[in-house]
């Protein structure tokens, strides 16, 4: 592979790596989505910090559209994270 060529990828390389961690985190939506989630598993018992553990190995999404907190908590998912997290 020529030098130019080299020196082309590797800069366009760092170009895309620079963009990624350009990002400036969670939009203020998904912020709230957040609050909303731990405030709901808060809400059934858990602590803040658990309720906090168990949003960032679930997603917000995950807990907020749980339409039961009994059928959220009866998958898998929650029951690997509650490991996790339940200690």
């Amino acid at each position: 592979m020529p030098v130019r060529h080299r020196l082309a990828v590797v800069l366009a390389a760092l170009a895309l790596a620079a963009t990624a961690c350009g990002s400036d985190g969670p939009s203020a939506e998904e912020k709230a989505e957040r609050t909303h989630a731990v405030d709901v598993l808060v809400a059934s018992g858990l602590s803040k910090d658990q309720a906090s553990c168990m949003v960032d190995r679930l997603g917000a999404d995950t807990v907020v559209e749980a339409a039961n907190a009994d059928v959220l908590a009866d998958g898998e998912p929650y029951q690997q994270a509650a490991k996790a997290c339940l200690q």
